[in-house]
């Protein structure tokens, strides 16, 4: 959803609500992440292909659980059997959890931060979450590239 909304953004930048809205149900595949090619994240060169084939990985592996599918079934039957049953979830369970929710945010925050622009993400950046230490996404693969796009200003450097 988020890279779609993005990239309706961009390209739709000034026009209104309802012009961006026919140009996602005429121009913006429903069930295709292919989309994203379409996209240029504002991240380092070596970032930006990485970025785009982890949104794909992410899509994908994301359908597998919400379409049902052997694979899914299987999974869940090998944790039953295991004990692992629904509230009963092993500790590496959560932890992979914990990292997949992390994953998805990093990703969905670099996204928001490009649609409010460059900026206003700065300003954000560097007024708001500079000197918050404690800020998890300071640890986030994307978000800390995209934050390097603010080393630049003045407040930051002194």
């Amino acid at each position: 959803m988020m890279t779609k909304y993005v990239i309706v953004d961009y390209v739709k930048m000034g026009k209104s609500f309802n012009i961006k809205t026919n140009y996602l149900k005429e121009n913006i595949p429903n069930s295709s992440i292919e989309i994203i090619d379409q996209y240029t994240p504002p991240l380092s060169a070596d970032k930006n292909e990485e970025f785009k084939a982890e949104v794909k990985d992410f899509f994908y592996k994301a359908c597998s659980y919400v379409h049902p599918s052997k694979k899914q079934i299987d999974e869940q039957i090998k944790n039953y059997n295991k004990g692992n049953h629904i509230g009963y979830e092993s500790a590496k369970m959560l932890a992979d959890i914990n990292k997949l929710i992390f994953r998805a945010y990093d990703i969905i925050l670099m996204m928001i931060f490009h649609g409010y622009g460059h900026s206003m993400s700065g300003d954000l950046f560097v007024q708001l979450f500079g000197d918050n230490i404690k800020w998890k996404f300071h640890k986030g693969k994307y978000v800390k590239d995209y934050s390097k796009n603010f080393d630049y200003k003045h407040e930051r450097n002194a």
